[in-house]
């Protein structure tokens, strides 16, 4: 739901609680007319007369619209900032955290992997750091998407909100292959609003044997955290290792009944015809 737009007669950007139903505004992101629409069942937004297949911000659903809500009132002293438009780079970003450089990117719908980098790079050029909300209406099931593992180098969680406004923004670990999710640690509830932008070296002792190369790889890569995720506070060793146990030791098992089974009756009638051959 889009939420601000472009007042030409004052020459401003407007909420939508300040705009009249009746009157024509331009959305910043398309430039095309936009109307505020809203009543008892629906809350105020603005939508296209037209639709415009390009443009993002009439996309944006009430999930959406509950995870800017969650964020920003969660930030201490009213510094984050919903709707916030970047003309220098014709952006509009979900969520900004001016103080911290920070920018929170909401996506409850498909995006390709061409979008993503173009939002990293053009926040990056104006020295923000990039966060990415991803909801499980789409993200976060047995299939992973191109985008998605695209995103483990960046920044991101995952998050349940429902359409009522209920639900956590949290972490995991999981055991991926070949584009497949295969098992999952239960969620992690994740606090945004208290992030450390320093996490110390992760430690082998903290953490158990699967799980320490991925938290490494997060510290290199994303050199940011928040309380609650798994560099932040990690599992406790005895969890991690019955996990582990459970899921991990299924590819060597399976070598063995490979083996067993299939490769070695024929191993071993290869031998028998070496043996013929040369003695």
């Amino acid at each position: 739901m889009q939420r601000i737009a472009l007042d030409t007669e004052k020459k401003r950007i407007i909420t939508v609680n300040e705009a009249i139903s009746s009157q024509n505004y331009l959305c910043l992101e398309c430039q095309k007319i936009v109307r505020k629409r809203g009543g008892h069942h629906r809350k105020a937004h603005f939508f296209h007369l037209k639709h415009e297949a390009k443009c993002s911000q009439h996309q944006k659903s009430l999930i959406h619209l509950h995870l800017q809500h969650y964020l920003v009132s969660n930030f201490p002293n009213n510094e984050g900032s919903m709707e916030v438009h970047f003309p220098i780079i014709g952006r509009i970003a979900d969520v900004v955290w001016k103080k911290h450089k920070l920018i929170f990117e909401i996506q409850v719908s498909p995006i390709s992997c061409k979008e993503i980098l173009s939002r990293n790079v053009d926040y990056k050029s104006l020295g923000f750091s990039v966060i990415w909300i991803l909801h499980d209406k789409t993200f976060n099931t047995t299939r992973l998407s191109q985008s998605e593992m695209l995103l483990t180098s960046y920044p991101h969680y995952y998050t349940n909100f429902s359409s009522e406004g209920k639900g956590i923004v949290y972490d995991q670990f999981s055991v991926d292959r070949n584009a497949y999710r295969l098992a999952k640690t239960p969620a992690r509830q994740v606090l945004l609003n208290i992030p450390d932008f320093s996490p110390p070296f992760p430690s082998k002792e903290q953490f158990s044997r699967h799980l320490y190369p991925f938290v490494l790889k997060r510290w290199k890569l994303w050199q940011l955290s928040f309380e609650g995720d798994l560099l932040s506070c990690p599992p406790p060793l005895e969890h991690m290792k019955a996990f582990e146990e459970l899921y991990f030791p299924q590819t060597s098992r399976c070598k063995r009944i490979i083996h067993q089974f299939l490769l070695a009756p024929y191993l071993n009638y290869f031998h028998l015809m070496c043996e013929k051959m040369f003695y």
